[in-house]
């Protein structure tokens, strides 16, 4: 999987993120629209941007349930994880 670059909407919601006192990692449903929605998440914490693989063992999935995963993925990546 290639590495995620952010693009300067990325870089600029995370500098605005940073004013605002945003602290740890936050993940949103974010369409990559290449047609494979195991990676719709997008996980920030500052500049830094991870879009997580999710549930992959899933052949079908609704938003509402990647959306549970990306708060356990969120969840973990706070704790340390």
């Amino acid at each position: 999987m290639e590495e995620y670059e952010p693009t300067d909407v990325d870089i600029a919601r995370a500098e605005q993120e940073a004013a605002d006192g945003v602290f740890g990692w936050s993940c949103n449903y974010d369409p990559s629209y290449n047609e494979d929605w195991h990676d719709d998440v997008r996980c920030n914490k500052g500049a830094e941007v991870i879009r997580p693989y999710l549930r992959e063992w899933d052949d079908f999935v609704t938003e509402a349930e990647l959306m549970e995963s990306a708060r356990e993925y969120e969840a973990k990546l706070n704790a340390g994880g």
